[in-house]
């Protein structure tokens, strides 16, 4: 009896086990389904502003992929950009020294339809690593990117820099702006405002609801 009572235990926990599994695979299979993907290239328009010190383009090529989830109630569709989604090539600032930008933490935010295209804003926690000869410091810095305006102001207060987006048009072309108060220990532009702008186009967008 006993035999025959933990051969029917052992079947039961094999047939929830499978069960279990079946659930998770349609339950991953569904969330594979609903994230989309696309890619922005950025063209020869990309630049970094670090104030009155310099101005860098940023290598055309570089590419950062979107992913899309399933729209909300509200409309808006969910935007993740994982650190490995971020191809941006080293940016050369002055002889012997460049800069490359990575995210931290992946970035998170939001695309809307409106009357002027689709918007789309992005937070992000930006490392910059200075390359200079043997040395490499990295930076982080809370920023938000936005297809609307960016604003920030030098450590002072004394200066100030205001940068207007471009929402993404029938043709997926872009402008995404971001603004930061450069840390006094940066370089180039120590404690200057700073911004990017990141214009490209996208190989392909959902269409928000």
């Amino acid at each position: 009896m006993r035999r025959f009572a933990f051969a029917r235990l052992l079947r039961c926990v094999q047939r929830s086990t499978a069960a279990v599994a079946v659930l998770l695979a349609l339950d991953t299979g569904l969330a594979m389904a609903q994230e989309q993907t696309g890619t922005l290239r950025l063209d020869a328009d990309a630049y970094v502003s670090y104030s009155e010190s310099a101005t860098a383009r940023i290598p055309s090529g570089s590419t950062i992929r979107f992913r899309f989830g399933a729209a909300s109630a509200d409309g808006s569709i969910p935007v993740t950009v994982r650190p490995e989604d971020v191809s941006i090539l080293p940016i050369g600032v002055t002889e012997g020294s460049t800069i490359a930008y990575t995210l931290g933490a992946p970035a998170t935010g939001t695309l809307r339809s409106s009357s002027g295209g689709k918007q789309i804003e992005l937070f992000a926690t930006l490392v910059a690593t200075l390359r200079e000869n043997a040395e490499v410091s990295p930076v982080a810095y809370q920023l938000h990117f936005t297809t609307r305006t960016a604003y920030a102001t030098n450590v002072s207060q004394t200066e100030s820099v205001t940068v207007d987006g471009v929402p993404a048009t029938a043709s997926n072309h872009v402008q995404l702006v971001g603004a930061a108060t450069n840390r006094p220990d940066a370089f180039p532009g120590p404690g200057e405002a700073v911004y990017a702008i990141l214009s490209g186009s996208f190989d392909w967008l959902p269409v928000p609801p």
